[in-house]
């Protein structure tokens, strides 16, 4: 299993506005791995935007069960986007088995537009800040 595209971490939000103010979300790393880049399969892109989705990366990662599709941003270094920079949501989770018979997580991303990687990793929380 071969996971050298980079690094992925994981970072979950959670809701630090008091009762009925505006959300404010505070993001605190959960999960880092190293990742391998895979190939969103026709199929797969098309079953996503059948589902208002829309798959921009597919990575393998070892296998977690840590990750939630609600709350938690991804983000990849290297950037394999042109937008370098951005965080991602996951779309979809998939526990399966690699080439070699072990057991890694599969996660579809799709690109956040409302989020900066910066806001993240430099928030209040975070690693760095």
């Amino acid at each position: 299993m071969p996971l050298d595209s980079g690094t992925l971490t994981v970072w979950r939000g959670t809701n630090t506005a008091p009762a009925g103010g505006m959300p404010v979300f505070q993001y605190a790393q959960i999960w880092g791995a190293y990742y391998e880049d895979r190939t969103i399969g026709v199929q797969r892109w098309y079953t996503a935007q059948q589902h208002g989705d829309r798959p921009d990366f597919l990575v393998r990662v070892p296998r977690t069960w840590e990750l939630s599709a609600a709350t938690d941003r991804v983000i990849l270094e290297p950037f394999g986007w042109q937008d370098q920079g951005g965080a991602y949501k996951i779309v979809q989770i998939q526990q399966v088995l690699d080439e070699q018979d072990l057991p890694v997580t599969d996660l579809t991303l799709e690109r956040d537009d409302g989020i900066n990687a910066g806001d993240i990793t430099g928030g209040a929380g975070s690693a760095d800040g």
